[in-house]
């Protein structure tokens, strides 16, 4: 009887460990944010005409700026639509001339934006909580202009204070790509990953709790890595590293729980997948870990973006099967690209749905007029639903109750809160822009086509 009572104290300890650990995660965190705009009504603004269409929604998080359970959402401007003749950008010609103003938009009238709010193309924005403060911080990986010749830039963190946020520089400039936060080193603070594509490496930012960061290379790739997530996969209690396929292959690096990557298990079968993004969830309550990885699919002029899959990764301890949920390859001409992705139990029916939000339509003809794309599940099968966003039916009562109706049944809301301003840094840039932008009070912006 003592060593029954020793083994459930142990697997109750060892339970714990595993969700606490995962809890730190800018996983967990865009978890519970996206859910909740997927299903609360009145938690995704209405976006106007001009901010729906040149929102990068590649360079875009979600924050609650304030702790008290609003959503702000921070969101890159690309001027790519402004540059260029073309929305495909054939070559690097025409591309984009800057990507270094942000708006935000928060249902709160006297949202202020920090202080030196710039940064250069952050390709992945996320929010955690590095100083215990029970704020969100917010940290952006930034990659620099995406055309030639590169400009490689420094992490950047919004650090919250009680006198508002303060603006950190990290450690080495690079192109960063995708990040993703975490305590991989088990000492209670929250600390950062980012792949540094032209360096073809991750490097690690050590928390101390204080709001300073401690750089160190933690895998030399040798190859390009893109994207990267953490979780504790094998359920050890320590977080993992999955990073994207392509060149090199998709992997996992397995943590020791000391901030230290040493081993790795290459993931066959996704050769021709290059993950944007990544979820984990328990689809058979088995105790072990199942990744959901959106990618963009390679199509046959070999370049990316050539359509989407959704691929289920389930793991046993270090083990893997895997398995095709959804494949929608695209005109090789053409190209689709979802970055985001989240798996939600929309019915509370304890099944694990699939959410992409659409945030702003960035000239792509296969995501205009969508509110999100839902994968509702059924006993593990999954049918795909392109919900419309109401924003495009003004006035036509039966399309909008047909999108409610089908709303009603997916456990989702379309219904979002209205806002004609948007809010900007004041950059000169802005000030002298008579065209699209009207100052009104408090640095309110209102934007129009």
């Amino acid at each position: 009887m003592k060593l029954l009572s020793s083994i459930l104290i142990l697997v109750f300890l060892v339970g714990t460990a595993v969700a606490d650990i995962n809890e730190t995660t800018s996983r967990s965190v865009r978890t519970d944010y996206f859910c909740k705009m997927a299903t609360q009504p009145n938690l995704k603004p209405n976006f106007n005409e001009m901010d729906a269409f040149r929102i990068d929604k590649g360079n875009l998080g979600i924050a609650d700026l304030y702790g008290d359970g609003t959503l702000e959402i921070i969101a890159g401007f690309s001027d790519e639509m402004f540059s260029s003749t073309s929305w495909l950008h054939e070559g690097n010609k025409e591309r984009s001339q800057g990507y270094s103003e942000y708006m935000v938009f928060s249902p709160k009238d006297n949202y202020k934006i920090p202080d030196n709010f710039n940064f250069w193309m952050a390709r992945n924005i996320l929010a955690s909580d590095f100083n215990g403060d029970h704020i969100d911080d917010v940290v952006f990986i930034q990659h620099g202009r995406d055309f030639q010749p590169w400009s490689p830039e420094p992490n950047i963190i919004m650090l919250s204070s009680p006198n508002g946020y303060k603006r950190i520089k990290l450690d080495e400039k690079g192109l960063h790509h995708g990040g993703a936060t975490g305590d991989i080193d088990g000492d209670g603070d929250i600390d950062i990953v980012s792949t540094v594509t032209n360096k073809k490496k991750i490097s690690a930012y050590y928390n101390d709790g204080n709001g300073n960061f401690k750089r160190k290379t933690v895998v030399n790739a040798g190859k390009r890595y893109n994207n990267v997530q953490l979780w504790d996969i094998d359920n050890d209690g320590n977080l993992d590293m999955l990073l994207d396929g392509g060149d090199p292959r998709t992997a996992v690096y397995w943590g020791d729980g000391k901030g230290n990557f040493k081993s790795k298990t290459i993931i066959d079968g996704l050769n021709t997948r290059n993950m944007q993004d990544a979820e984990f969830t328990d689809f058979d309550n088995d105790g072990n870990v199942d990744i959901l990885m959106l990618s963009s699919l390679k199509g046959d002029n070999r370049k990316w973006y050539s359509g989407y899959s959704i691929d289920r990764i389930e793991f046993n301890g270090r083990g893997y099967v895997v398995e095709t949920i959804h494949e929608q390859p695209e005109d090789p001409n053409d190209w689709v690209w979802h970055p985001y992705l989240s798996g939600c139990d929309l019915n509370n029916d304890g099944d694990t749905d699939i959410v992409i939000e659409i945030f702003g339509q960035f000239g792509n003809e296969y995501t205009q007029n969508l509110d999100k794309v839902v994968f509702h599940n059924e006993m593990n099968n999954f049918t795909k639903y392109r919900v419309i966003s109401t924003l495009y039916l003004p006035g036509n009562f039966y399309e909008i109750s047909k999108v409610e109706d089908l709303a009603k049944k997916l456990g989702i809301s379309v219904k979002r809160y209205d806002t004609d301003k948007t809010y900007f840094p004041l950059t000169e840039k802005i000030k002298k822009d008579k065209k699209h932008h009207v100052l009104k009070k408090n640095n309110v912006f209102h934007v129009w086509w």
